[in-house]
């Protein structure tokens, strides 16, 4: 944390005369990027560790993920896995088309839609219905992670938790893992 504070006040230092000579306009990322280049280490750190901390409250990461939505957040949770387990199978679930051919990239698995079970499902799109998605995804005993933040009413049938051992755990934002993100 300490690195993260030093780059945030380092940043602040030198953003000061910019913002002095430019009242009327905005900075750009690359004006920033300019100022500091550790900048661009803090641009991605937040998200980042959104992701690490998705990661952690999955616990022991198994050998078949499901990663719905490749997003910024879900593009680094598909990172973060396969840095903590290289022989990660990962099928993610997108549509849009750019984002589709960068989880093709990157190595993921991509489908329109979920027709198999995983034993860890992270629901990192929040759309509507995605919720419904990992709950008949996840294998018996399975876990999902929801990080992706839908804002809409999802009905979720006890039994789909409850019958089939199924740990749901919620993710929002991060809490020790800024310095991680910042450490990478």
């Amino acid at each position: 944390r300490r690195r993260g504070d030093e780059l945030e006040a380092e940043l602040a230092r030198r953003v000061a005369p910019l913002a002095e000579q430019r009242r009327a306009a905005r900075a750009t990322p690359a004006d920033l990027a300019a100022l500091l280049p550790e900048a661009a280490a803090l641009v991605v750190a937040e998200p980042l560790a959104v992701a690490l901390h998705a990661v952690n409250l999955a616990g022991s990461i198994p050998d078949r993920v499901l990663l719905l939505g490749f997003g910024p957040i879900g593009a680094l949770v598909h990172t973060e896995l396969l840095r903590r387990r290289p022989d990660v199978a990962v099928t993610v679930v997108e549509v849009h088309e750019p984002r589709t051919q960068l989880a093709r990239a990157m190595g993921a698995d991509v489908v329109e839609w979920a027709h198999d079970t995983w034993p860890l499902v992270i629901d990192a799109a929040g759309y509507h219905g995605s919720l419904n998605q990992a709950l008949t995804a996840v294998a018996i005993a399975g876990t999902v992670v929801l990080v992706g933040i839908g804002h809409h009413k999802e009905e979720v049938l006890p039994q789909h938790l409850v019958e089939r051992g199924v740990t749901l755990r919620g993710s929002h934002g991060f809490t020790t893992e800024l310095s991680d993100a910042v450490a990478l």
